[in-house]
C-alpha cells in the first residue's frame, strides 16, 4: 500500500501561496523518487498481472484511436503532449492500484490522515491559510501563474475532501471510542477546510460519498455522531459569521439561482455539436475537436467527462463503456468491497468528472474508471458464459 499512498500524494498534493508551493514541491519530488525506487523493486511482481496488462492494452488502443481521429480532424497536434503524459501515467497507476487492491490497513489510514493534517499545519505556519473571520486561503501562487486573482482552489478542496473520506472509513471500522472521536474531529476539520476553498464540486462529491458510506456501512451511533457534527458546523457558522462570507456559499447561491457560468454554454455547445455532426455522434471526432470546432482555447473543454468522451469516441462506444462502468460499480456495491476505499474514491472522482472532468487529463478518474469498467466487463463475460453453459444443458 506504500506505493498507492505515494501515488496519491504525487498527484493530488496541492499548493496555496508561494511559500507553500516550495514545501509542496519538496514533498512531491521526494514522493516521486520513493515511488520510482519501490516501483522498480516491485516490478518483478507486475509481470504476472495478465488482467492489468490486458486493461492497459485496451486503454492504450482507445486513446490512440482518439488521437487518430484528432489527426484526421486537425486537432491532433494540440493533444499530443497530453496524450503522451496520459499513456505514461495511467498504465503505471493501473499496475500499482490493481496490484495492491487499494485496501487501506489501519496504519496506512492513520498515516494518510496525519499527512493531510500536517498539510493543514504547514499552511497555517507559511500563511497559506489566513486566520481571519471568516478564515480563507491565500492562493497567491495560482494568481501569479495565471496572471489574475484566484479566489478558490479545486486542488485544495479535493485534497481535504479525500482526507474526510479516509477519516470516515476509519470511523466506521474503528472500535475504540477515543479513536472515533479523533476521526470525527478530523472529518469536521477536513470538511471545513474543503468548504473554505470555495470549490463546489469537490465538496458536493465528498458529501455524496459520505452519504453513500453511511447507507452502506455506518452503525446508528456513527450516523448520530455525524449528524451532531454537521449541526454543530451550521450552528457555529450562523453564530460567528454569515454563511455568505464563505466563498463556497456565495458560489452555491449563484448555482441555485440558475447561474452555471461558462459551463452552461459549454454544455449546450457540446450537445449541439453531437446533434448536428453525425460523424462525431457515431464514430467520434478525436481529442480537442470541440475546442477546434468552436475556436475555443484548450482550457474551454466541455467540462463534463461524458459529453467530451462522446465527442472524442462517439456515443456508441461511450455508451458501452458507461454500461460496463455501472456494472462494475453495482457489483462492488453489492459485495463486501463497499468498505474498500477504491469504491469511494471511484464514486468521488466520478462526481467531479461530471462537473469538470477532461477526457485526456483527468488522470485519477481515468485510472478508477478504467479498472471499474474492466471489472464490469469481467462480470458481464462471466454472466454470458454461465448463461451459455445453462443454455447448452
Amino acid at each position: 500500500m506504500t506505493l498507492f499512498i505515494l501515488l496519491m500524494f504525487i498527484v493530488v498534493w496541492p499548493s496555496t501561496n508561494i511559500q507553500m508551493r516550495a514545501v509542496s514541491e519538496v514533498f512531491r519530488v521526494a514522493s516521486i523518487l520513493m515511488f520510482g525506487v519501490l516501483f522498480i523493486l516491485n516490478s518483478a511482481n507486475f509481470k504476472n498481472n495478465v488482467k492489468e496488462i490486458k486493461l492497459i492494452l485496451c486503454f492504450t488502443a482507445l486513446f490512440l484511436y482518439g488521437y487518430f481521429l484528432a489527426e484526421l480532424n486537425g486537432s491532433g497536434e494540440t493533444a499530443l503532449l497530453d496524450l503522451l503524459v496520459t499513456l505514461t501515467v495511467v498504465p503505471v497507476c493501473i499496475l500499482v492500484i490493481a496490484h495492491e487492491r487499494v485496501i487501506l490497513g489501519r496504519f496506512e489510514s492513520y498515516l494518510l490522515v496525519f499527512i493531510i493534517f500536517l498539510f493543514f499545519l504547514l499552511n497555517v505556519f507559511t500563511g497559506g491559510i489566513i486566520l481571519d473571520v471568516p478564515p480563507k486561503y491565500d492562493f497567491s501562487y495560482a494568481s501569479e501563474v495565471k496572471g489574475r486573482p484566484i479566489y478558490y482552489g479545486q486542488g485544495v478542496a479535493k485534497f481535504f475532501s479525500l482526507g474526510a473520506i479516509i477519516a470516515s472509513i476509519i470511523l466506521i471500522n474503528e472500535a475504540k471510542r477515543f479513536s472515533k472521536m479523533c476521526m470525527l474531529l478530523a472529518i469536521f476539520l477536513f470538511a471545513t477546510l474543503s468548504m473554505m476553498s470555495g470549490a463546489r464540486g469537490e465538496l458536493i462529491a465528498m458529501i455524496a460519498s459520505l452519504i453513500v458510506m453511511l447507507l452502506f456501512n455506518a452503525r446508528l451511533s456513527s450516523a448520530i455522531f455525524i449528524c451532531i457534527l454537521l449541526t454543530g458546523l451550521i450552528a457555529v457558522s450562523y453564530t460567528y459569521m454569515s454563511l455568505g462570507d464563505f466563498l463556497f456559499f456565495q458560489r452555491m447561491s449563484s448555482l441555485l439561482n440558475g447561474s452555471f457560468g461558462a459551463r452552461g454554454h459549454l454544455y449546450s455547445d457540446a450537445i449541439i455539436l453531437l446533434m448536428e455532426n453525425e460523424k462525431c455522434f457515431l464514430i467520434g471526432c478525436g481529442f480537442n475537436f470541440f475546442q477546434n470546432e468552436y475556436s475555443y482555447s484548450l482550457g474551454l473543454y466541455p467540462h463534463n467527462f461524458i459529453l467530451e468522451a462522446a465527442i472524442v469516441w462517439g456515443v456508441p462506444i461511450v455508451t458501452i463503456l458507461l454500461l460496463l462502468f455501472l456494472i462494475g460499480m453495482l457489483n462492488q456495491a453489492k459485495s463486501r468491497e463497499n468498505t474498500d476505499i477504491f469504491f469511494y474514491l471511484t464514486f468521488f472522482f466520478t462526481i467531479i468528472a461530471l462537473k469538470s472532468g477532461s477526457v485526456i487529463s483527468s488522470h485519477l478518474f481515468l485510472i478508477f474508471f478504467s479498472i471499474t469498467a474492466y471489472r464490469g466487463a469481467e462480470v458481464m463475460l462471466n454472466f454470458l458464459t454461465k448463461k451459455g453453459s445453462n443454455g447448452k444443458l
